[in-house]
C-alpha cells in the first residue's frame, strides 16, 4: 500500500488564504503534538495539503504520525473555495481585512462555477430533453446575484457588501500579482489602505504599482496611521491621473446597479490572462501528461466558446 503522506506538498501560492498562526499559538500547537500527537486530519486535495500547514510541517520534522482526509473538489477553483469557507468557519480571530478577501474570494469562485455548472447543465439538456430538470438543480446558483444574496445570509451581511468585497479580493489579486508583500500586509491588517486608494494603486501599469507597493512597505515601519499611503501614493507619477472610478460606500449603493455584472467580469478577466501568461511561462509543456493537455483544451475551448457568446451579445 502507497504510503500517501510521502507525497503530500504544500502550494505557495495558496498560503495567502490562510492567516497565519501567532507565535504562542504555535508555541501552544507544538506543545500539544509533542505531549499528545495530531488529533485531527490533514486535509489535502489532489496531494496538496489545504489547511494546518503548521501542524503538517512540525508532523514532518518530529516524525509525529497523522491521518489523512481527503477533500472532494471538481478543480483547483473547488478547493481553494473549500479552503475560504473552512478558514471562514474555523478561525474565530480572523482580522477584518482577512474576513473581506476571503467572503469576496468565495464570491467570486461561487459565481465562476455557477456559471460553468449551468452552462454544463444546459449543454446537457439540449442533447437529451430529459435531464432539463438539472438545470435547476446544479450545485451553485445561476446567477450572480443569488449567489451574492446566499453567502451574505451566511454571514449576516448585505448582497451588495458582499459584491464590494469580491472587488476588493480582485483588487488585491491584483496586487499579489505585483507586490506580495504589500497585498499580504493589506489582507492581515497590517498596512491600512482604504477601499478609493487601492482603487487607486490597481490603476496604475504593473511598474507603477510595484513602485508604490515599495514606498509603503519600506515606510509605513516608521508611519502606520491611516493616511500614510495615501501621502506615499501621492508622490507615485500617475497616481491622481490614473484612479479608477469610486465603488462607493456601501449605504450610497443602489439596490440595482445593471453595469454590476459587467463591471465585476472587466475586472476579473485580467486575473485570466495573467494565469494564463504565468503557466505558459513556468510550464514545460513537453513534460505535461497527455491527460492534464486534454482537460486544459477542454476548458479552454469552453471559455473560448464562452467569451465568443458574450462578444456576440455586446457587439453592435
Amino acid at each position: 500500500m502507497v504510503n500517501e503522506s510521502l507525497y503530500l506538498k504544500t502550494n505557495p501560492e495558496w498560503e495567502h488564504y490562510i492567516y497565519p498562526l501567532t507565535p504562542k499559538e504555535v508555541k501552544d500547537l507544538h506543545k500539544e503534538l509533542d505531549e499528545k500527537g495530531y488529533q485531527g486530519t490533514i486535509k489535502v486535495w489532489n496531494l496538496y495539503v489545504l489547511t494546518d500547514h503548521e501542524a503538517f510541517e512540525y508532523c514532518k520534522k518530529k516524525d509525529i504520525s497523522y491521518r489523512i482526509e481527503h477533500i472532494k473538489a471538481k478543480n483547483m477553483e473547488e478547493a481553494l473555495l473549500w479552503i475560504c469557507k473552512y478558514e471562514l468557519a474555523n478561525r474565530k480571530l480572523l482580522p477584518e481585512e482577512m474576513k473581506k478577501y476571503l467572503i469576496g474570494k468565495r464570491y467570486i469562485f461561487e459565481r465562476v462555477l455557477g456559471a460553468h455548472s449551468h452552462m454544463e447543465a444546459r449543454k446537457l439538456a439540449n442533447r437529451n430533453p430529459k435531464y432539463k430538470q438539472q438545470i435547476g438543480g446544479t450545485k451553485y446558483d445561476e446567477t450572480a446575484t443569488s449567489t451574492r444574496q446566499r453567502i451574505g445570509a451566511d454571514y449576516h451581511i448585505s448582497y451588495v457588501t458582499v459584491r464590494k468585497y469580491g472587488i476588493y479580493a480582485e483588487m488585491v489579486d491584483t496586487i499579489m500579482e505585483v507586490s506580495p508583500d504589500l497585498a499580504k500586509g493589506i489582507i492581515s491588517g497590517n498596512i491600512r489602505i482604504s477601499h478609493e486608494n487601492m482603487e487607486a494603486i490597481v490603476s496604475l501599469p504593473p511598474n507603477e504599482i510595484r513602485t508604490a507597493a515599495e514606498k509603503i512597505l519600506t515606510e509605513h515601519k516608521n508611519n502606520k496611521n491611516y493616511s500614510a499611503p495615501r501621502e506615499i501614493l501621492l508622490q507615485t507619477p500617475g497616481f491622481e491621473s490614473k484612479t479608477m472610478p469610486t465603488v462607493g460606500l456601501i449605504k450610497n449603493m443602489p439596490e440595482y446597479d445593471p453595469d454590476a455584472e459587467v463591471s465585476s467580469l472587466t475586472l476579473t478577466i485580467p486575473m485570466w490572462i495573467s494565469s494564463v501568461n504565468r503557466t505558459k511561462a513556468a510550464t514545460d509543456m513537453t513534460k505535461v501528461s497527455a491527460l492534464a493537455k486534454t482537460r486544459l483544451k477542454k476548458a479552454l475551448r469552453e471559455l473560448n466558446s464562452a467569451i465568443q457568446s458574450m462578444y456576440s451579445e455586446i457587439k453592435e
